[in-house]
């Protein structure tokens, strides 16, 4: 090994450092030009340490031997050589000296012939970039970027040793030509990840390198590593800080042109000055606003100050539970001019929350004011051009009449497209036009095939009150459910179809016998009768089935879809909830409802109707205490008709709120025209329909009748049914309210019939309770019905109420009302209804005789 004069002849710079070790400049030949490496030798002792210890091999053994030989370190001088390989390369910091280093060093101090380092370029792939050992004339450039043995080290992460290079698969020409005989190629690892190889070349047979050597090179590596990743950062800081210059110079240019004023304020609601603080302003701020930058910046709500007064609520920042509101938001309001004049302004901000109380405003002001002018401006030209218009409206008539032709031939297109829609919106069932056409189908298949056709016209029951009373939301959501339940009713085959409001059609091709129709319409009724559960509602709904057959009852779709209708019409008439086949008979009676619905609206028309009046007797003092209102058909042909006979056929066919006005009209007349001739307090009874009830001047008009007739609030007592109480409740007890209020009484008719919830008795201002006749009927011998018109009469006392029983028609019923304490009564036992003009001698003593309600009485055993 060369001694430190040697080096001085070769150009070397020894110095002696204080580890022992001698330290020189050597020059070998890298890549590009020779560069100087430091490195290290121990100070030999005087006798030089025998071949065969550790460290074994000098510089003048065999490099051809076939024993292999050892890198020649003191025992005592591995750690210090160590120690200073790692201080050297920790104190460097360019990244190329250490690469250098480490390459040469490794070479140096396990004696080998040649060096090289493998490292990723500009985040590229690995390329041999540092050379130590080579001859000047051997082009490295011309070496591949990496070798088998290097990429294998660099995979495993594991040292990769090649004891026999001559005969080595992936060896390369140029190490071959260069007599290399053994190689080692070593990882670079940062953490568990190669990014480099070192590969060391002996041009002798080398053994597998001892834990130490391992040891060295990998402490070696591990600062290449460390450097590398150091060398990395400060790329990425480097190029970190260009952007953020080029960013920089970008925004300046930006701010430079821009015709807004950009802002940076801060709102701190916990300051001790102002809340309200600016951070920037950009420079433009003199030129539009006349303002020096500093004046917005050190001065304390400067913004604020320069606001139009007027404008103040619109500039004012957005706040949210007393804190400020984060988002974009946009105003235009106006600022003083450092010249005192007025500019409007375009502000557009972001709030960027920044801490819990702390928020940060980005905003940009755009001078508006020219913006402003010219739509002032545009006003005066829009109001001349509209003096215009006016005065040119006469020869614009034509293209107006052009223009509604084609809105109302847009309508027609629009209406004939909704048309020719298959499916219902609210279901999605066929609607009307695809029944149609599948009907036509399946009749010419019928005619083919010999079977029938089954048509089933569906109508819900009642389905009106559950819209009235529940709402259409959950009305159509009942829609939806029924459909669904008669999807799965029938066949693939069969067509299920909404015609419209609670109106369904079903239809059933390939029919064999009338019994397959009549399972399928009972398993309707059954399905579609099982309770419902809707937004919190249970409800139950049944409906009416009428059916017709092809072709006994119709040859063409029409025809079987008006007798399908006829016979579900039928369904209704005997009670609902059942199914009907169409017959002739059904066809008749329908003839004749449609007959007597003429009749009914001539009888209108002709003033055939009249008031009849059945009295109401206070039991306790035998006197006639009130009348009760009963309208009855004056018919032509039939004679006198009772209510029950087209009271709901003018339900149906809406003539009922016409009809109750007649009967509350007429009603009040008489009634002010019995107090004016016998001076006596008399209160007449009406019965109101829904359709009354719900018009809007249902209130008004009572009053002007009265007011007309001069007959006091009191002389009225409106009759109502549990079923009026449940259509839209809060407009129903509002109109009540409002009635009671004007001092007219109000009685709960046929109650215990229907629902009879407690809830209408306390909600609704009712003074009276009617028991139903159908309780008064069977009062002496059925024990129930006694048991419950005990019951109404005693629950409604407690209510404060007065309880009526209608339908009295014998002694016994009567005595067993008085015995339960009942108020009052009416029936056939004091007398069937009279015209107006017979009131006056009901009248004559305004009380039945004693003797007189005594004679009707018969002994009977009253049930207590």
């Amino acid at each position: 090994m060369p001694t430190a004069t040697a080096l001085w002849r070769n150009g070397a710079n020894p110095c002696t450092v204080r580890s022992g070790f001698t330290c020189g400049v050597a020059h070998r030949r890298s890549r590009n030009s020779c560069k100087p490496i430091i490195w290290l030798h121990a100070k030999r002792a005087r006798n030089p340490p025998c071949p065969t210890s550790s460290g074994v091999g000098s510089a003048g053994s065999d490099a051809n031997s076939s024993t292999g030989t050892h890198m020649p370190n003191s025992p005592d001088t591995k750690g210090e050589i160590l120690a200073k390989v790692i201080e050297t390369l920790s104190l460097e910091l360019d990244f190329h000296k250490i690469c250098n280093y480490a390459t040469s060093v490794t070479m140096d101090v396990l004696e080998a012939d040649y060096s090289t380092m493998a490292l990723p370029v500009d985040e590229g792939p690995l390329r041999f970039r540092y050379f130590w050992g080579f001859p000047p004339d051997l082009d490295t450039n011309n070496l591949p970027n990496i070798t088998p043995g290097t990429l294998n080290a660099f995979k495993s992460g594991q040292n990769f040793y090649v004891p026999d290079y001559q005969n080595y698969v992936g060896a390369l020409p140029d190490f071959l030509r260069l007599g290399v005989v053994t190689g080692l190629a070593a990882p670079i690892r940062l953490g568990e990840q190669a990014i480099g190889v070192l590969t060391l070349a002996w041009k002798r047979r080398v053994d597998r390198p001892t834990d130490y050597q391992n040891r060295l090179v990998e402490a070696v590596l591990r600062q290449v590593a460390f450097a590398f990743q150091r060398e990395t950062l400060m790329k990425d800081l480097s190029k970190s800080r260009s952007i953020a210059v080029q960013l920089n110079q970008r925004m300046e240019r930006v701010l430079a042109v821009s015709p807004a004023i950009i802002y940076n304020l801060r709102y701190d609601p916990t300051g001790s000055s102002h809340r309200l603080k600016s951070l920037f302003i950009s420079d433009n701020l003199p030129d539009i606003l006349g303002y020096s930058n500093e004046y917005l910046l050190e001065q304390p709500g400067g913004w604020q100050k320069i606001i139009h007064p007027d404008d103040v609520p619109l500039a004012n920042l957005p706040f949210k539970d007393e804190k400020l509101e984060k988002g974009a938001f946009d105003r235009v309001y106006r600022i003083r001019h450092q010249a005192g004049h007025y500019i409007w302004v375009h502000d557009s901000l972001r709030i960027f929350p920044v801490s819990e109380h702390e928020s940060e405003i980005i905003g940009a002001l755009v001078d508006i004011t020219k913006r402003k002018e010219d739509e002032a401006e545009l006003r005066l030209h829009r109001d001349h051009l509209q003096e215009l218009v006016h005065e040119r409206t006469a020869d614009l008539v034509q293209a107006k009449d052009a223009a509604e032709k084609a809105m109302r031939e847009a309508k027609q297109a629009e209406e004939h497209s909704r048309y020719l829609a298959l499916n219902d919106a609210l279901t999605g069932l066929p609607n009307r036009v695809l029944l149609m056409e599948r009907l036509n189908q399946a009749l010419s298949q019928s005619r083919r095939s010999g079977k029938k056709v089954a048509l089933l016209f569906i109508d819900l029951d009642r389905f009106k009150n559950i819209n009235d009373s529940l709402g259409h939301f959950v009305g159509d959501e009942l829609l939806c459910e029924v459909s669904r339940r008669f999807t799965h009713c029938i066949r693939d085959s069969d067509t299920v179809s909404r015609q419209g409001g609670d109106e369904f059609v079903i239809l059933l091709p390939e029919i064999m016998e009338r019994k397959d129709v009549t399972e399928i319409a009972e398993k309707l009724l059954a399905v579609v009768s099982q309770p419902y559960k809707l937004e919190g509602y249970e409800m139950r709904v049944t409906h009416s089935i009428g059916i017709s057959l092809f072709p006994d009852d119709g040859m063409d779709a029409h025809d079987l879809m008006r007798k399908a209708d006829t016979a579900m019409y039928r369904a209704k008439e005997v009670g609902r909830n059942n199914y009907q086949f169409f017959t002739e008979d059904i066809a008749r009676t329908t003839l004749s409802r449609l007959s007597l619905e003429v009749d009914l609206r001539r009888a209108i028309e002709l003033q055939e109707f009249e008031v009849y009046y059945q009295p109401q007797i206070e039991l306790a003092s035998r006197r006639m205490i009130g009348i009760e209102a009963l309208v009855r058909w004056n018919h032509p042909q039939l004679g006198l008709l009772m209510p029950s006979q087209f009271i709901t056929l003018a339900e149906d066919t809406g003539l009922m709120s016409w009809l109750g006005h007649y009967v509350l009209s007429t009603a009040i007349g008489h009634a002010a025209e019995l107090q004016a001739r016998h001076h006596i307090r008399l209160p007449v009874s009406i019965n109101l329909s829904a359709a009354q009830l719900e018009r809007q001047d249902f209130i008004q008009s009572v009053q002007e009748l009265l007011a007309q007739h001069q007959l006091p609030a009191s002389f009225l007592k409106f009759e109502l049914t549990e079923s009026m109480l449940m259509r839209n409740t809060e407009s129903i007890n509002a109109q009540l309210t409002t009635l009671s209020s004007m001092g007219i009484q109000l009685a709960l008719d046929d109650f215990g019939t229907h629902y009879s919830s407690l809830t209408y008795l306390k909600r609704f201002p009712v003074d009276t309770l009617k028991i139903d006749r159908s309780f008064v009927q069977d009062i002496v011998t059925d024990a129930d019905d006694a048991a419950i018109s005990r019951a109404i009469i005693s629950m409604g006392h407690s209510l404060g109420m007065r309880i009526i029983a209608e339908g009295v028609e014998t002694a016994e019923q009567l005595s067993m009302l008085e015995i339960f304490n009942c108020d009052e009564a009416q029936g056939s036992f004091f007398g069937p209804p009279v015209p107006a003009g017979e009131l006056d001698m009901l009248l004559y003593d305004a009380k039945f005789p004693l003797e007189e309600y005594s004679s009707r009485l018969a002994p009977a055993n009253l049930k207590q």
